[in-house]
């Protein structure tokens, strides 16, 4: 479990965040096909023009929700320092289907960010966080939000015209280690029955 070092009040200090994470690049994009995706970090995605070996990680931001406050927008940025930090101290925090697990609600509970699961989207585990009103105080006395309200003052557009995903014949569920496609309307298990994984013990659920 992640712990707040000795010394260190809240993880959330801006000096033990800028010691102990490395530095990484700001995207902002659109969200793709994705429909729920705020952000992103990426590990490695960047590397020096003149040392292909220095490699530069990559935090991205879903334009379609610079609608949101200034407040919601720094949840975001925390919610993925916290994979960042947790990536720099070889720490598997999700799943290859994205699923957040424990080891990443343990740094939410580090930094202050309230970690929750969706009954709507329940294969994505603890993916869904939220600003304590601690981490939102501090937030309020280091940053500047009527700057911040200002320079998110646009948000992209969603055109009508936007390719959709292609509608499926399979349906994917996953327990978190692994993902298997059934035919859909195929039964595979049930809400009282559930299909157990025999490798982490988790039961297959819609990952829709």
């Amino acid at each position: 479990k992640n712990k707040v070092p000795k010394g260190v009040k809240s993880m959330s200090e801006s000096p033990y965040i800028r010691k102990h994470t490395t530095p990484y690049t700001i995207v902002l994009q659109t969200r793709g096909a994705s429909k729920t995706q705020l952000g992103h970090f990426g590990h490695n995605r960047w590397v020096d023009k003149k040392d292909s070996k220095q490699t530069i990680h990559e935090i991205s931001f879903s334009t379609e929700f610079f609608n949101r406050t200034a407040l919601e927008i720094a949840s975001t940025v925390i919610h993925e320092a916290c994979h960042n930090y947790n990536h720099d101290c070889e720490i598997q925090d999700t799943s290859k289907s994205d699923r957040h697990n424990v080891k990443f609600k343990n740094i939410c509970d580090c930094v202050g960010l309230i970690c929750k699961q969706s009954d709507n989207h329940k294969s994505r585990g603890w993916a869904f966080t939220e600003l304590s009103p601690e981490l939102e105080a501090w937030v309020k006395a280091t940053f500047d939000l009527d700057k911040a309200e200002k320079v998110f003052d646009k948000v992209r557009a969603i055109s009508e015209s936007e390719p959709t995903k292609p509608r499926q014949t399979h349906t994917t569920y996953t327990c978190g280690c692994t993902k298997v496609r059934i035919a859909t309307g195929a039964k595979f298990g049930s809400i009282d029955n559930p299909i157990i994984c025999t490798l982490c013990n988790n039961p297959f659920v819609n990952d829709a």
